[in-house]
């Protein structure tokens, strides 16, 4: 019950008691004058009272009170005080206002006690035994997992856009809005959730207050996650053109960049700087700079730019244009290399720039793809017979190194002092003298005896082609003259026929 309204119940009936003794007082109990009370004088002098047999009856003597009749005395009865002292017109009403004081401060205690006291609870927690305690833990994690989950569920939605509304911002940027005004129109309007965390998105992401916010008018749907918001808010649409560039296989570094400029996209000399001499960060590339090469390599990278089609904007940097063609190699063969290649490379004595370099010259040497392996196997052949046949004596090596390709080389051009020449410098070239597809690189790491017309093998050490492609092969010298007077004589019938 509220102490309040015990409280004025109480002064209610202290009220009515004040009334009631005040009514009494003022009613006059009898008509006649009251007499003055006898002197305790007078009272001491009379005589004992005798027994009420031989008592003399005396009329009533006159006092402040008239004798009460019978109906006096029944509505006398009647009056609260006659059943209840504390209602007489007697009772003393201070202890009422004690008890209403005592009730008031008893009840106000007790709301005290009733209070929640963190310590107590901690207190009666510890005494508890260990089943209401684990279930009181269980409650609380998982009371807390649920806010956590929410939260995160409802903050990752906001950031990343996973859940569309299909509403929409209109938001009006001036040189004066800031990134706080941007925030709350997108509040507003219903885009994003959780303002607080966009600003932290952007101080971590977009610089905080340096934030530059391009000046326009802006339709932002609720499916843009944080960072394609910032990104049209901050962006300056430009045109750019993108171009379709195919690189055959068997293209020098030369012929690519030469049809990369073409396309409209780079300069030679940015080419040449970004091959030579960019740090990039493919295993390939920094194991080749670890390991080393000869101070006469044209280009560091030769042999490393894939062959493939690829889509470039004119705009794209030189190094980036570049390293398109290393993310080719890597993913289309490098990657395969140890667990398929090294250890087959390392048995045959050689490195993985030197499988790129014989790869080159297997691609350039053979006109159809049947001939990969056998041409591969003729070079092998002379490379593990270096004492016989010290001169690989490639044409394609010539070529590499000559202003211009041409059909058939002079004498000349085989005198011509170069280390790429083959016909002179023992061994592999320098470097890679073009860049090989994946099945020559395969050629170049397992070679394939060549067969006769016969379908015999032979172990090959001398080849020559036709103008057709076809390739005549042969174990001696002798064999291999025999061979060119057949290409010769193929040529010669086509050059008749034109």
């Amino acid at each position: 019950m509220d102490n309040n309204k015990n409280g004025s119940n109480t002064d209610d009936i202290l009220k009515i008691i004040e009334e009631y003794r005040k009514k009494n007082e003022e009613a006059p109990v009898n008509k006649e004058p009251a007499q003055p009370a006898p002197k305790k004088q007078e009272k001491k002098s009379e005589p004992k009272k005798q027994p009420k047999t031989a008592q003399k009856k005396e009329p009533p003597k006159a006092s402040d009170e008239a004798p009460k009749t019978e109906e006096a005395k029944q509505e006398e009865a009647k009056e609260p005080s006659a059943l209840n002292s504390h209602f007489s017109d007697k009772a003393d009403l201070s202890k009422f206002k004690d008890e209403k004081s005592k009730h008031f401060v008893a009840n106000k205690e007790k709301k005290k006690r009733e209070k929640f006291n963190f310590s107590d609870f901690l207190t009666r927690l510890g005494n508890m035994s260990f089943l209401p305690k684990a279930i009181i833990y269980l409650v609380f994690v998982l009371i807390a997992a649920v806010y956590c989950s929410y939260f995160a569920v409802t903050g990752i939605n906001d950031m990343f856009a996973l859940v569309s509304l299909e509403k929409e911002a209109n938001v009006t940027v001036t040189e004066a809005t800031t990134i706080d005004d941007v925030t709350e129109a997108l509040k507003e309007q219903g885009v994003i959730k959780y303002p607080w965390l966009f600003k932290l998105y952007c101080e971590v992401y977009g610089d905080g207050t340096d934030v530059k916010l391009i000046p326009g008018d802006y339709s932002i749907p609720d499916n843009l996650n944080f960072s394609n918001i910032l990104y049209r808010l901050t962006t300056v649409k430009v045109e750019r053109t993108a171009v379709w560039v195919t690189v055959p296989e068997g293209y020098t570094v030369d012929q690519i960049i030469d049809l990369l400029v073409s396309k409209g996209i780079g300069t030679k000399e940015k080419y040449v700087e970004a091959i030579n001499n960019y740090p990039y960060k493919h295993e390939f590339v920094q194991l080749l700079d670890e390991m080393g090469y000869s101070e006469d390599r044209v280009y560091r990278l030769e042999g490393y730019l894939f062959p493939d089609t690829y889509e470039f904007y004119t705009d794209t940097a030189e190094y980036l244009v570049i390293n398109r063609f290393l993310n080719n190699f890597n993913s289309r063969f490098w990657r395969f290399y140890d667990e398929e290649y090294k250890a087959d490379v390392e048995a045959m004595g050689m490195t993985f720039d030197d499988i790129v370099t014989l790869a080159s010259l297997v691609q350039m040497e053979a006109r159809h793809i049947i001939d990969y392996e056998p041409i591969s196997y003729v070079f092998h052949n002379r490379l593990n017979h270096s004492n016989t046949y010290p001169f690989l004596e490639s044409d394609a090596t010539i070529q590499y190194f000559l202003d211009a390709r041409k059909e058939d080389l002079t004498q000349e051009d085989l005198d011509t002092d170069n280390p790429y020449n083959t016909y002179l410098y023992p061994g592999l070239t320098p470097g890679a003298i073009c860049c090989p597809g994946l099945d020559a690189l395969e050629a170049a790491i397992y070679p394939a005896r060549p067969v006769d017309a016969n379908g015999k093998e032979i172990n090959a050490y001398y080849f020559v082609s036709d103008v057709t492609g076809k390739t005549y092969y042969a174990q001696t010298n002798a064999g291999h003259n025999a061979n060119k007077q057949k290409a010769e004589e193929v040529n010669k019938f086509y050059d008749e026929q034109e």
